[in-house]
């Protein structure tokens, strides 16, 4: 016998959070559910897609366990208003939903072929993480994509105090403020933090996986095993060369790029963005863009200089990308020439925040 006694709006929010964990597209059924267990005052919600998955707690009255499709559930409930209990009632093969006068009959899968959890965070000592880290976390991720062919590169590597990420072409370092246990987070995991909320937080890791929690909601990640590449000679020399500099408002820069981009992306060309050229002049920045196609768009950004006239060519969507996640007023744009990176900070930051982009050919 399953029973469930539950206020609407907590139901809701665990089960679209288990909605983004479950397969709805799998094909093992078993997948596209999540199972919710009812003891001691409390009813546990979990869903995996066997690489990450979710448990959340909230409060109610019942007993037993049931297993559901997790995308049926959630377009019922998220229909529910009012404070009214929502109640579950049923067996092995079915249950009952009930709202008032608002009744569902769901069928149940069989309880017994739901995925165990084996992610064993006993000997993992928690960390707790700072409130802006997952912020931290989600733009270090601008810098990759979770179809690089080099595995390694799928995801945020954490260590020491460092949040980065890389795809070979476009780089972000970012300071998250403590000590990191060593590990890489895939992608996949990283957009599904969001199912945390705003409060604080704490992260436990093993050899394998991860875990990052709070009082009533746990996320589990299994981690890429790979060996990060080495970033600090890259910086290094990248910073030896961006012997200029120049301070631009984030929001007049970012302006600046959309509209000197709106032309036509070539087919060729659609992978690796516009290409950009970054004219650094006396006071003005000229960003120039342009197509096989002839087309070209011009648009300019007063900028403070502390260096000489040069000019860059990267990729319009990279540089973008690479100032749209750094979090300031104002940035700070270090070059050397056409042949050297393009660093970007913040205005009165050094190298532990730091975004890098790599110049592309004319």
């Amino acid at each position: 016998m399953f029973t469930l006694r539950i206020m609407p709006h907590e139901l809701a929010a665990a089960v679209a959070a288990c909605a983004q964990f479950a397969e709805p597209n799998s094909k093992i059924p078993i997948l596209k559910c999540l199972r919710i267990e009812v003891e001691a005052g409390f009813a546990t919600f979990v869903a995996t897609n066997t690489e990450q998955s979710i448990v959340i707690r909230a409060a109610c009255e019942g007993e037993g366990s049931a297993c559901i499709d997790a995308a049926a559930l959630q377009a019922k409930v998220s229909r529910l208003r009012g404070t009214e209990p929502v109640r579950f009632e049923g067996d092995k093969s079915s249950i009952t939903v009930s709202h008032g006068r608002t009744k569902w009959k769901v069928p149940l899968m069989v309880d017994d072929e739901f995925p165990k959890q084996v992610a064993d965070m006993a000997r993992a000592e928690p960390v707790p993480l700072p409130a802006t880290f997952l912020a931290e976390l989600n733009r270090a991720a601008m810098a990759t994509t979770a179809n690089e062919t080099r595995l390694g590169l799928r995801g945020v590597s954490m260590a020491g105090r460092s949040a980065r990420a890389t795809n070979g072409k476009k780089l972000a370092i970012i300071d998250v403020g403590v000590d990191l246990p060593k590990a890489i987070i895939p992608l996949s995991a990283i957009g599904k933090l969001k199912v945390l909320g705003e409060g604080p937080i704490k992260i436990a890791c093993t050899e394998n996986s991860a875990s990052f929690f709070n009082e009533f909601v746990r996320v589990n990640t299994q981690l890429i095993s790979e060996t990060y590449p080495d970033l600090s000679r890259l910086i290094e020399n990248a910073m030896k060369d961006a012997v200029n500099s120049v301070v631009v408002s984030s929001a007049d820069i970012r302006t600046a790029i959309d509209r000197a981009s709106a032309i036509k992306v070539n087919t060729e060309d659609a992978g690796a963005f516009i290409p950009l050229i970054m004219r650094f002049q006396q006071a003005e920045i000229e960003l120039a863009t342009y197509n096989r196609e002839g087309e070209e768009g011009t648009d300019y950004v007063l900028a403070e200089r502390d260096g000489v006239d040069s000019e860059v060519i990267v990729s319009a969507g990279y540089l973008l990308e690479m100032i749209s996640s750094i979090d300031a007023d104002r940035v700070r744009i270090r070059y050397g020439g056409n042949l050297h990176a393009v660093l970007i900070t913040p205005e009165k930051s050094g190298i532990e925040n730091v975004r890098l982009i790599l110049p592309r050919r004319k």
